[in-house]
């Protein structure tokens, strides 16, 4: 998904077609890499039936090595949120994760501008999510 996500981003943002293949080739590329993260904590990879992930049940996220091989991935479920609400704590956990690992050259990848927003520049004092928001900044203060 994540690389048609991409592509689609790349032709509706900038006007750029990827070749089909060349995505094909990108989604078997990264399911070798999750296979590979796997299997290394298993024996034996369990399948599991693919299940809609859904943004009313949870907030998932997924980290990604420099040069884009899979690390791991999370997924926080806390019944109903908004949309918003979800990107804010996927950036949160993420962020969390990264730093409790050691990673701490972090960039974080969103289609929300709002977020960025909030996060970077807005007063968020009194903001519903604001306690959250002050958690992602003061991740990003750190060193």
């Amino acid at each position: 998904m994540w690389s048609i996500w991409c592509a689609r981003n790349a032709k509706v943002f900038d006007d750029i077609s990827m070749p089909l293949m060349a995505v094909v080739s990108k989604i078997k590329a990264m399911t070798h890499d999750v296979t590979q993260a796997f299997s290394s904590m298993h024996k034996e990879i369990t399948r599991i039936q693919p299940q809609l992930i859904s943004w009313q049940k949870g907030h998932p996220g997924l980290i990604r090595g420099f040069d884009g091989p899979f690390m791991r991935g999370f997924h926080g479920n806390i019944g109903y949120l908004n949309i918003f609400h979800a990107e804010i704590l996927a950036l949160m956990h993420g962020i969390q994760i990264c730093w409790d690992e050691g990673l701490r050259d972090i960039i974080c990848y969103t289609d929300s501008m709002h977020t960025i927003h909030l996060v970077q520049y807005a007063d968020v004092s009194t903001h519903h999510h604001g306690n959250e928001i002050a958690i992602i900044r003061k991740y990003m203060a750190k060193d």
